[in-house]
């Protein structure tokens, strides 16, 4: 597969450090390292353990189950409250049903009873499954949509919290496939015929987005999705273009090839899946809109410092505005997802000097006024000489030297030695736009040498 990258692709990037809210409200200082969001966040009340008052100073986005929310009204934590002007969302998916869910799906017992012709039954009559677990449904229906938006919704989804129409509140959708399943439709059934098409399935989306957002206009609602690696780059970013025009942001258990799905595919399939995050946090930031990656929520385990600093310098190509949110797992001794403030929230970048840049073929340059994050998604190491002047730290505090050594698929954000929280920032510049060096290859080249880049 031959991939081709452009300075055009990125054009634009700029991060933003003003805020600005949809809801009513004070709008949120950002910290210096931007803003940042955490999954499935748990207040143990352990020692030392984040409460809700201290994680809504420090993470302006969050998700989390219904049910999880209703016991935080209970106790009077609810952080949608705590911080008006947070993004939290909560967990939604109208496309499947499923027994025995924290709230999220439409009542499976209602449906198997009174409706089963809502239900995407196979040849032989039996349920069809979406990704082995949530019985599908015909989403299109409008019957269905009917009784979803305008009976359970309001009586069993939302809570004293976003129940108020004129409440602007935030949720996530899940399962955002956007393309035909894999169904034994029996002869004649065109229900079940039309989500074994990717026109049909993607048809039927923006049918249900449209009606939510006609019953519940102050509802906001982004789509958990994330790329593919046997799909093209261009046929890939032209779905979620028409997905995404009718949603209001992204959300996603993948950031970098680490912890996901598709990490063990070859080169330029992840390649191809991590062009595909960056054109598409681009148009998302461009049409304001939510972009909330995750790292490590593909298979729940907390990444290390080399994955979290690749995560963490990668993010930093995409930044711009105030709707981004770098999110990665963390866990407390007992193994439970407890949020905590890290080395990265803390440390200036600065307003960016250009877009990203690729300075080799694969690998990503961004300059900040106080960093730069380097970025290799080529097939092998890569020695950088960085610019001369400062001193360079990592965010640990580490020193680091010229040339910087670069192994495949990592990166790396290099502070200025001055970078800390209390330093004031220079005056914003407008970002220098920089061409990429030449048309984009795949990144294959002979031998295993590290080759020498001017990374200035």
């Amino acid at each position: 597969m031959r991939l081709r990258m452009g300075s055009a692709l990125l054009l634009g990037l700029g991060l933003v450090l003003l805020a600005e809210a949809d809801a009513p409200g004070q709008a949120l200082q950002l910290q210096p390292g931007g803003r940042f969001g955490f999954a499935w966040p748990n207040f143990t009340g352990r020692p030392g353990a984040m409460t809700p008052q201290q994680f809504v100073q420090s993470f302006d986005a969050a998700m989390h189950h219904p049910n999880t929310y209703r016991m935080w009204i209970k106790s009077g934590t609810d952080i949608r409250r705590l911080n008006p002007d947070g993004y939290y969302f909560k967990h939604l998916n109208m496309t499947t049903i499923e027994a025995g869910t924290p709230g999220d799906h439409p009542d499976f017992d209602y449906v198997i009873r009174n409706r089963p012709e809502w239900v995407i039954r196979d040849r032989n009559g039996n349920p069809a499954y979406l990704f082995g677990r949530g019985v599908m449904v015909d989403f299109a229906n409008d019957e269905y949509l009917d009784w979803v938006l305008g009976s359970w919704l309001p009586n069993q989804y939302l809570d004293s919290t976003d129940r108020d129409p004129s409440a602007v509140t935030w949720h996530v959708h899940d399962n955002g496939h956007f393309y035909a399943r894999s169904i034994n439709c029996a002869a004649g059934d065109a229900v079940c015929a039309r989500y074994t098409t990717d026109e049909g399935v993607q048809t039927a989306w923006i049918h249900m987005l449209d009606r939510f957002k006609a019953a519940w206009p102050n509802k906001r609602i982004v789509i958990s999705s994330g790329p593919l690696t046997y799909r093209t780059v261009a046929d890939q970013m032209a779905v979620f273009r028409r997905i995404y025009a009718h949603a209001d942001g992204y959300y996603s258990e993948y950031l970098t090839n680490d912890h996901a799905y598709w990490g063990s595919r070859p080169n330029d399939e992840k390649r191809a899946a991590l062009l595909v995050t960056m054109q598409l946090a681009s148009w998302l930031a461009a049409n304001d809109k939510v972009f909330f990656p995750n790292l490590g929520l593909g298979d729940g385990i907390e990444p290390t410092q080399t994955e979290v600093d690749y995560g963490w310098a990668f993010f930093g190509l995409m930044r711009e505005g105030d709707r981004q949110f770098f999110s990665r797992v963390i866990k407390d001794p007992q193994a439970m997802w407890q949020p905590r403030k890290y080395p990265e929230m803390d440390l200036v970048l600065g307003q960016p000097l250009e877009a990203a840049t690729e300075i080799s073929p694969s690998v990503f340059r961004r300059s900040f006024e106080r960093a730069i994050a380097y970025v290799n998604i080529s097939d092998r190491p890569v020695s950088i000489a960085l610019p001369p002047g400062p001193t360079y730290k990592n965010s640990r505090g580490q020193t680091v030297g010229s040339p910087l050594i670069l192994g495949s698929f990592k990166g790396l954000t290099l502070y200025e030695s001055a970078a800390s929280t209390s330093a004031p920032l220079p005056e914003r510049r407008r970002p220098r736009r920089r061409d990429a060096h030449g048309r984009r290859r795949d990144g294959t080249l002979p031998g295993k040498a590290i080759e020498p880049i001017d990374g200035a």
